[in-house]
């Protein structure tokens, strides 16, 4: 099996051509059956940003939610070479471990632990692997056609970036809303009894989880439920669960996607809105002809020069992927402001600082979203002109979000206030201008320039010259902007 195309599970692999309209993506950076974050090569520079998986368990250390119809279409299937998988799922049918007739899920216990420290855990951690991997020189999932639509949407490392993580998230979005629907449909049309229903549902009618309050009082930490307990969530199939499940999956096999999306109502239409234009993004490989710097967000962390001389370290949302570019070039992309086109910017580049961008490099800053695109129409701010900056101009940081201050002392024992933006970084250190840098930071949401004037200790001012030669550097950085 060719682990590196994305095929869907089934019953998903069975609607996702309707549902997108288009064949999956490849994630070709994403080697599962040569595992990349076993090789020095898939490794982060630092390690608290994606530390090598356990040879154990490369990543599946993940305890997953099989729906009762994916466990029916495990168990009916036949085949020779999901048998160990298959016994997994059967020794926790036999052993009432998270078994209800919603599927199986995971032990309480084990999830509390996973989800408080799930960063230290993933990957790493053997006290997790998934009950249905099987160990060897080679660990590979024993229920793979069946899996669970989390496992089959992640990916370590992406082709295209937040372009790639975006489109499987939007994906797993679709499919787990599918999933709650289709399961609860299995369980009202086999299973309607009262106490049943009143035990498996919340009181918003979504389906509890083994984990959840619901059922946390029946149930120990290891998932363990009594006889008792599985009587009366069972009802009638009580003795009978892999029958029930057979005929859960037998019942979602013979549905199309359209019927699929009607039983799952409106909220599912909107997902898979989402997922086809996600996809779009995914399959335009051009270049927008206009781009504005995004600067750093909380999408994505940006070292520079910390780890090598010379190279800034771009690491995106999805934590086990970076991107490394010459500190040179990244120091650059701010000259791009929307106002030209791509090609003029590189061209101005070229010839006013001397940097050659490749196209490639481009095209990865704008799949990390440190580029963005300009749509046509949308308006733009006009660039910072000295004449802007009088006192009666309102001045705000340009991205508030991003915004750090620390108040400190230098080597030589002096008080210090420093900004940082992104990775630009502003320190005061000259006793008369500290208040001025701690009330720049207080005043991050806006203030007139003639306010800082006043921003001086024992109620001393400043003169509006000094005040606005420092507004004026400020806001030629792109650190402010008057709005």
């Amino acid at each position: 099996m060719d682990t590196r195309a994305p095929r869907l599970p089934y019953p998903y692999a069975w609607w996702v051509d309707e549902a997108l309209g288009s064949e999956l993506p490849r994630e070709h950076r994403a080697t599962c059956s040569d595992c990349i974050m076993l090789k020095a090569e898939g490794h982060h520079p630092d390690p608290e940003h994606g530390q090598p998986f356990n040879p154990a368990t490369k990543c599946c250390t993940y305890y997953p939610y099989l729906p009762n119809y994916s466990i029916g279409l495990l168990l009916t299937s036949g085949a020779g070479e999901l048998e160990v998988g298959t016994a997994a799922v059967r020794h926790n049918i036999r052993q009432r471990i998270g078994c209800t007739p919603l599927g199986i899920d995971g032990p309480p216990g084990l999830q509390l632990s996973y989800e408080r420290s799930r960063d230290d855990i993933f990957g790493v951690d053997a006290r997790f692997m998934c009950p249905y991997l099987i160990t060897g020189a080679n660990p590979h999932c024993g229920i793979h056609p069946y899996r669970d639509h989390v496992c089959a949407t992640y990916f370590c490392k992406h082709d295209r970036s937040m372009l790639d993580l975006d489109f499987w998230l939007s994906v797993r979005a679709m499919f787990r809303t599918a999933k709650k629907a289709l399961a609860t449909r299995c369980v009202l049309e086999l299973c309607p009894d009262s106490e049943v229903l009143d035990l498996l549902f919340l009181s918003d009618g979504m389906p509890s989880k083994v984990r959840g309050r619901q059922l946390s009082a029946w149930i120990d930490s290891d998932g363990h439920l009594s006889a008792d307990t599985s009587r009366r969530l069972w009802g009638r199939w009580y003795g009978k669960e892999e029958e029930f499940f057979a005929l859960c999956g037998d019942r979602v096999k013979a549905l199309g996607w359209k019927e699929v999306r009607a039983l799952a109502g409106p909220g599912l239409a909107v997902l898979e809105h989402r997922a086809r234009k996600a996809l779009a993004r995914l399959q335009h490989p051009d270049i927008p002809p206009r781009l504005k710097w995004v600067g750093s967000g909380p999408q994505f962390v940006i070292d520079r020069d910390r780890f090598t001389q010379g190279t800034t370290i771009v690491t995106p949302l999805h934590r086990h992927d970076f991107v490394a570019i010459p500190t040179r070039a990244f120091d650059v992309l701010e000259g791009f402001d929307g106002s030209e086109s791509t090609d003029a910017v590189i061209d101005r580049l070229r010839t006013s600082r001397g940097v050659e961008l490749d196209r490639s490099l481009i095209r990865q800053m704008v799949d990390l979203g440190v580029l963005e695109e300009v749509e046509d129409g949308e308006p733009l701010e006009p660039p910072f002109t000295p004449d802007r900056l009088t006192p009666q101009a309102r001045l705000r940081f340009s991205r508030v979000a991003h915004l750090a201050s620390q108040i400190g002392f230098d080597e030589g024992g002096r008080a210090t206030v420093t900004l940082q933006l992104g990775f630009k970084e502003i320190e005061f250190d000259e006793p008369d201008l500290l208040e001025f840098g701690r009330q720049l930071a207080i005043h991050k949401n806006g203030f007139l320039a003639e306010e800082a004037t006043h921003w001086a200790l024992g109620g001393a001012t400043l003169s509006w010259e000094k005040v606005s030669e420092l507004l004026e550097a400020l806001c030629s950085e792109g650190i402010l902007k008057v709005v």
